[in-house]
């Protein structure tokens, strides 16, 4: 199966090796391994990535997102699509969605949004990193709940978030 991918794709025998090992270590069932493969044969390429960099983030980020590869492929596409039309690179947004996907999940966003948090961040230059780092942040302080401060919460109130308290004396939103 390796050596028929190899030979109908732009990635080496070993590149297919490295894709079927890292999502063969995520726990992805055998019949899944082909179709996740062609997908991240086409993201290596068009990312500009190894075949064992994106079959590990795509790996790391399907599982994290509980995504099928239908979902994950759809992900690939709008990164590509962001990446084309926003001056952030694919690879960056595969990066900030490896650091981060999960903590937007968590927080209720889709995929999509979370990725696009990272876009937006990286399109003003800063690096993915920093830009994971803040996107958490913000995610951890924007689900505080009622142990916010009330410096947070006077924020929030200025940008026009409004709280109801669950029970009197707390604040909840």
């Amino acid at each position: 199966e390796i050596l028929d991918l190899s030979s109908k794709m732009p990635i080496t025998a070993k590149g297919f090796t490295e894709i079927y090992a890292a999502a063969g270590a995520t726990g992805m069932a055998r019949n899944q391994l082909r179709e996740f493969s062609v997908l991240v044969a086409k993201v290596s390429t068009a990312f500009d990535m190894t075949a064992q960099e994106a079959g590990t983030a795509l790996s790391q980020i399907r599982v994290a997102l509980d995504l099928t590869t239908k979902e994950m492929a759809a992900l690939a596409d709008s990164m590509n699509y962001v990446s084309n039309t926003s001056g952030t690179s694919a690879a960056a947004l595969v990066e900030f969605m490896t650091r981060s996907g999960a903590t937007g999940k968590i927080a209720g966003l889709s995929a999509q949004e979370t990725m696009a948090f990272g876009a937006a961040m990286q399109r003003t230059g800063v690096q993915t990193e920093v830009a994971a780092t803040s996107f958490n942040n913000m995610i951890k302080a924007l689900s505080a709940g009622t142990s916010m401060t009330d410096r947070q919460v006077s924020a929030l109130d200025r940008l026009g978030y409004a709280f109801k308290p669950a029970i009197i004396g707390e604040r909840d939103f």
